[in-house]
């Protein structure tokens, strides 16, 4: 038999449990929110401007890359602790498939970027896990671009996420720049009643022949804000081909799981990822296996190629 102390200091432990359990809870749902709080139509600004040069021989660019753009984001996917975004630009009715967000909660596996287009799998412990939620990047052909981990944090009706990662060239650069190889970023995301904001704490680096050092610092702000457009368009297009994505999107993470991690080349025989995927995308009807088999020919093993 427990004493009346013994049986009140038990209740008391049981209690503070259940305590804990609800706040959790409740800030797992607020973190929910938040993700889902990124979808809707949007007007959209990206910004971006070199800062502070790093290197005594490296002149910074003077002229800010800025552009404009509508966007339609869609949440295409929702387990509960997985929750995917997708990015729909129209332009003049017609529409570009973007960018994607893949959120998982309490992610033990984050995909890291090794340069030279190779990305490898790291664990990180659940202690390391606990609380936190993964981003992943997607590209235009859902093939990684980069992840991160970090808390989301809820202040008087705003709520905000970080993380710190590492990544190819962005596809503003990648075709006009050779004098850099990768960015070591740091992503803010902050959703507020009439859209949200991402913010880039960038370092462009260059790596080659066993050697690294620092280019130049740079300061992405991309404002999303919310817009009475319909942008049907954009609705129309992932009904009639969202799942064939969701299919790719499969495909990716299947091949990304090699414990070596991957290599994924930019071309093969004359095709590209995106030349592969668009003629997919327009048969009829494509299997899973299909698109496997073709994102197959662009994959090896990173750990064997090193």
């Amino acid at each position: 038999m427990f004493t009346l102390r013994e049986t009140s200091v038990m209740l008391g432990l049981i209690g503070g449990s259940i305590g804990m359990v609800q706040a959790d809870q409740a800030s797992f749902e607020k973190d929910r929110q938040a993700i889902l709080g990124m979808q809707g139509n949007f007007q959209v600004s990206f910004e971006f401007a070199e800062t502070v040069s790093l290197a005594k021989d490296y002149q910074l660019k003077e002229k800010a890359y800025e552009a404009q753009a509508k966007e339609h984001v869609q949440v295409v996917q929702d387990d509960g602790d997985t929750i995917v975004l997708q990015h729909l630009l129209v332009v003049d009715g017609q529409v570009i498939k973007h960018w994607g967000q893949i959120w998982k909660y309490e992610d033990t596996e984050v995909l890291t970027y090794q340069g030279d287009r190779k990305w490898k799998s790291e664990t990180r412990s659940a202690a390391e896990a606990d609380g936190t939620w993964t981003q992943l990047v997607t590209q235009t052909n859902d093939m990684p671009r980069y992840e991160s981990a970090g808390k989301w944090v809820h202040l008087d009706g705003v709520s905000y996420w970080q993380g710190e990662t590492q990544r190819p060239l962005p596809r503003r650069e990648y075709t006009r720049r050779k004098d850099y190889d990768l960015l070591a970023c740091e992503n803010r995301q902050t959703v507020t009643s009439n859209g949200w904001v991402h913010e880039q704490d960038n370092v462009k680096w260059v790596s080659r022949e066993g050697k690294s050092r620092a280019l130049c610092r740079e300061r992405g702000f991309n404002r999303y804000e919310r817009t009475d457009d319909e942008l049907s368009a954009a609705k129309t297009f992932w009904e009639k081909n969202g799942e064939f994505w969701n299919q790719v999107r499969s495909v990716w993470s299947e091949l990304l799981q090699r414990p070596g991690g991957v290599n994924i080349e930019g071309r093969v025989d004359f095709e590209t990822i995106n030349s592969t995927l668009g003629a997919l995308e327009k048969k009829d009807a494509v299997t899973r296996d299909e698109i496997l088999q073709a994102l197959k020919l662009f994959i090896s093993d990173y750990a064997a190629a090193k």
